[in-house]
């Protein structure tokens, strides 16, 4: 299971570099939309910086990890 993983996780990093140019395209298409209806991007970063908890963030990124190291010793107990 871990070495399925790993081989995903190199995959993934590989085809990476592959979508830059799909993604400059995205952000650039997203920036030209909110410019026509008068947004400035400075404004919304300032507006989505003020609404997101950076905290809850955090404790929702932290909160998983213990329940899936203790379900990944449980996976790796039971191959055994």
């Amino acid at each position: 299971m871990f070495a399925a993983l790993g081989v995903a996780v190199i995959q993934l990093i590989d085809t990476l570099p592959d979508y830059t140019a799909k993604f400059q395209t995205i952000w650039h298409n997203s920036q030209t939309l909110l410019e026509r209806f008068g947004v400035d991007r400075s404004s919304l970063f300032d507006q989505i910086s003020k609404a997101v908890d950076t905290k809850r963030i955090v404790m929702v990124a932290q909160g998983p990890s213990p329940r899936s190291r203790s379900l990944g010793s449980i996976l790796a107990a039971s191959w055994r």
